[in-house]
């Protein structure tokens, strides 16, 4: 890492990083900040009160065993990630690695489950307090702008991510491998004007959750954008506390939220270097649109719409002015 490297491969042991900040590191090999390649089948990281800014090559790399039972912990907490990038890798910000092999491999496996392997995540993540802001991850394949996350039980929590953006997949996370994705009363936003990346995208075999008054920012564009994008098979959740927000001068087109699903055939995959079958799978995406108010009506706010029904936010013209559509107004 351009910051500190850490290797390990004792029996068990425990990593705290409190109140330190890391500033302008660059990577050597990957990890900007902090690489961590630790070995022990039993290991706790904290990294808590830390701030990393402007670190390329991503802040923190993190590389754990596959072990079974599950346990490594990962715990970020109160921590700040501003304008961390990388232009060659996945995770502007974090790029995690840890990865269980699911615990069968055969067609009866499909058949006893109906569209993906059962696993055994190895690790767990919990993200929270915390704030990505104008992380990015800009190649051409270059997925997860702020989290690229392979492998783990992911919790996260009152946490924000602002302007962040991907050249390939998950403008603000990408999940591979046995990801589980869990995510409660936290903030999502891209900088991207108009995506099909996904706020988040998973082609992980865990599923994702999206729940406890969520807010995910629709992108200024009329044309349908996909917030979230599961072309593994995990399942997708998404509780009516969950709210989504358009743009000034936009409002929220009816469906809110319309699913669609492809049903895949079976394939063979490879996760952790370890071939295996996939069942048939499905993919699963999020897609909504905001449109701009018509003329005759405005709308001068930023509108939150909640998955409970949607609520027109455009206010109608007042007498004696003229308004043109969006936010424009004329007296």
């Amino acid at each position: 890492g351009g910051g500190v490297s850490i290797l390990g491969s004792t029996s068990q042991g425990s990593i705290l990083l409190e109140h330190v900040t890391f500033s302008g590191c660059n990577p050597n090999p990957s990890g900007g900040a902090l690489a961590l390649s630790l070995f022990q089948p039993q290991v706790e990281i904290v990294v808590k009160e830390c701030s990393f800014l402007n670190c390329s090559g991503g802040a923190l790399s993190v590389e754990l065993p596959s072990t079974k039972p599950k346990k490594q912990i990962l715990e970020i907490q109160n921590t700040l990630f501003r304008d961390c990038h990388t232009s060659d890798g996945d995770g502007g910000a974090i790029l995690f690695h840890s990865n269980a092999v699911p615990e069968c491999s055969s067609i009866d496996c499909c058949e006893r489950n109906t569209h993906f392997p059962r696993y055994s995540a190895s690790a767990t993540v919990f993200v929270n307090n915390s704030m990505f802001d104008g992380c990015h991850a800009s190649c051409e394949t270059c997925r997860g702008g702020a989290v690229s996350a392979s492998g783990g039980d992911w919790i996260i929590q009152n946490s924000v991510f602002s302007n962040c953006s991907s050249g390939f997949l998950g403008n603000c996370i990408f999940a591979s491998g046995t990801t589980a994705l869990e995510l409660h009363n936290s903030y999502l936003e891209s900088s991207v004007k108009s995506s099909l990346n996904g706020l988040i995208h998973s082609v992980a075999l865990g599923g994702v959750t999206v729940k406890n008054h969520t807010i995910l920012v629709v992108p200024e564009s009329t044309l349908p954008n996909t917030l979230v994008s599961i072309a593994q098979g995990g399942s997708f959740n998404i509780e009516h506390s969950v709210q989504l927000r358009c743009a000034r001068g936009m409002h929220l087109l009816s469906p809110t939220v319309v699913v669609r699903t492809t049903i895949l055939p079976w394939a063979r995959s490879n996760i952790s270097d370890v071939q295996y079958n996939v069942c048939p799978f499905l993919v699963t995406k999020a897609d909504v649109s905001c449109g701009i108010c018509p003329s005759g009506t405005f709308s001068f706010d930023e509108q939150l719409n909640s998955l409970d029904g949607i609520v027109d936010n455009c206010a109608v013209c007042p007498d004696n002015v003229e308004c043109i559509g969006g936010s424009h107004v004329l007296c």
